[in-house]
């Protein structure tokens, strides 16, 4: 089932800007960037950088992070022996926890 133009556009332009900060912070091409790179932490700080360094509300932050979320999900569920969450193949819902680990400290606006 298709997405609106929309969502599909803010998800591209989410992990567009994702993996520009995840190529910026840890100084590899794209094409050389894992899934388990993008921790807990590196998602901490791209949501605050997308406040502070791009001036966005807590609303598009958390529009962000509505967009991370399914794809971890799904990387949990599909891809259970990937490095970013290690223990998935005994429960899937662990893929989410580190992410909550990194959004628990924006409060909900």
């Amino acid at each position: 089932m298709p997405g609106s133009p929309n969502t599909v556009a803010s998800y591209r332009d989410t992990f567009r800007l994702l993996l520009r900060f995840a190529t910026s912070e840890l100084g590899r091409l794209p094409t050389d960037l894992r899934v388990g790179d993008l921790d807990a932490a590196l998602i901490g700080r791209f949501l605050t950088s997308c406040e502070k360094e791009r001036g966005n509300s807590a609303r598009s932050r958390n529009t962000r992070l509505a967009a991370i979320r399914p794809f971890f999900k799904y990387v949990a569920i599909n891809e259970p022996q990937t490095p970013a969450a290690p223990s998935l193949s005994e429960n899937p819902g662990d893929a989410l926890q580190t992410l909550r680990e990194a959004c628990r400290r924006f409060p909900s606006s």
